[in-house]
């Protein structure tokens, strides 16, 4: 029996159930490495590329967001890529840039495995060395599998770093 003097008000559990739920969100239940990195958690608020994994492990790549804006030849650019793994896929996913990309272009990936979530989000990283307009195409398979036919497993776009100075407007990196 609860005596009479004891009153519970929302002001006194509302902030229990926030503090609880942020905790929950963290991965501090569930330990460590279960909760998003900073960089992770910044890819799902402006994901550009989304890859579509099916439950067959095939892969469908679409742009969905702003291409971020032009950086300095020679520093990466951070483009957030959302994963909807509806195949519960393990394996690694890949990327690579495909057809005849220009002299100096590199993309850097966490080929880390995923982890079979319906969601996940990364970082892919790409440099330009050159100044001007680059045209970029990048693949992405599920481990294993063959290459789309139809090409949905690719992303093309046009890229452009500038040699010095200040930096540009958003919008410079064209994307079709």
């Amino acid at each position: 029996m609860i005596p009479s003097s004891f009153s519970v008000t929302w002001r006194d559990v509302v902030p229990r159930l926030v503090l609880f739920a942020l905790l929950f969100a963290m991965g501090a239940a569930g330990g460590q490495g279960s909760g998003p990195t900073t960089a992770q958690a910044a890819a799902s608020r402006s994901a550009t590329i989304e890859v579509a994994i099916n439950p067959e492990a095939r892969v469908a790549v679409t742009l969905t967001g702003i291409l971020p804006p032009s950086a300095r030849c020679g520093v990466a650019s951070a483009v957030g890529v959302r994963i909807v793994n509806q195949g519960f896929v393990t394996a690694p996913l890949e990327s690579k840039l495909v057809g005849t990309p220009r002299a100096g272009v590199s993309l850097a990936w966490d080929s880390e495995p995923l982890r079979g979530t319906p969601e996940e989000f990364r970082i892919l990283y790409l440099t330009l060395a050159r100044a001007g307009m680059t045209d970029v195409t990048i693949a992405f398979r599920a481990l294993g599998q063959t290459p789309d036919l139809g090409g949905r497993e690719r992303v093309h776009f046009l890229a452009r770093c500038f040699a010095g100075g200040s930096a540009s407007k958003p919008g410079t990196l064209h994307g079709n």
